[in-house]
């Protein structure tokens, strides 16, 4: 499916009432402010839509983008992205309208359009994939409304059918913001931030600790990997507490 299908797949719903409730109540793109049209056109314009630099859907080895920032740090089973995040480009207007601007219907929207790509994947259609979102802390979950890494993998699961496990992992730290910090500042400022509940799932395979031999792959769900520090401090949280295939899942990849 090349991006202009994926895109009209995606916008081709709920069409006379939309096309004539946007005579009254226009839309506009997120990006370049352009107005949105009926069944073609959701948040982002077919153009906007169009010129986003997309990451290759069928590579899912740590030998990818994605995979490259965690050698030498985890060891996942599965590594994919969506799209190459730029700072003040298109997709920096995404990110903030999502993230920044209370608007969480974007966040699903996309995961809905990753899940597209995701469901076509011979690799995860052999496993029992669970969703993990990268947690937030409740402070910033009460002033922001929503967790994005949260609707992002509601998106896909609508898709794709796969499980959410949104306590899995628990962040019990709050710390400063790392949109200004080096990788060594990033992963230092990560230390000791998430807990991993494994009961749930060491109830459902009968108590065991080591569930590397079974179908099961736990997916962390982010929005944006920059250095990696958040998802590696998910995974060693994950990985010293269960012995489990572990993936991750992104919205986006920063380019450096």
């Amino acid at each position: 499916m090349n991006r202009i299908q994926e895109f009209w797949k995606f916008g081709n719903s709920h069409i006379v009432f939309q096309e004539m409730l946007d005579l009254v109540y226009p839309r506009h793109c997120v990006v370049c402010g352009n107005t949105l049209w009926g069944k073609y056109e959701k948040y982002l314009c077919v153009h906007c839509f169009y010129d986003l630099p997309l990451l290759d859907f069928q590579d899912y080895t740590m030998k990818n983008e994605i995979g490259k920032v965690f050698w030498g740090r985890c060891n996942f089973e599965f590594c994919w992205g969506w799209m190459e995040y730029r700072s003040g480009s298109k997709t920096s207007d995404i990110i903030k309208e999502l993230k920044y601007k209370g608007n969480p219907e974007i966040a699903h929207y996309l995961g809905t359009v990753m899940g597209e790509s995701l469901i076509d994947l011979e690799y995860l259609k052999s496993h029992e994939v669970v969703l993990i979102p990268v947690p937030m802390s409740p402070e910033k979950r009460k002033k922001r409304g929503y967790n994005q890494t949260e609707e992002i993998a509601k998106g896909i699961s609508k898709i794709c059918g796969y499980e959410i496990q949104a306590d899995l992992l628990e962040r019990t730290v709050m710390r400063d913001s790392q949109t200004r910090m080096n990788r060594v500042s990033r992963f230092e400022n990560m230390q000791g931030v998430f807990r991993f509940n494994s009961s749930e799932f060491q109830t459902r395979f009968d108590h065991k600790e080591n569930l590397v031999d079974t179908s099961l792959l736990l997916i962390i769900v982010d929005d944006i990997i920059t250095t990696g520090a958040t998802i590696e401090t998910c995974y060693h949280a994950i990985n010293d507490n269960l012995k489990v295939k572990i993936g991750v899942c992104s919205l986006g990849l920063t380019n450096k």
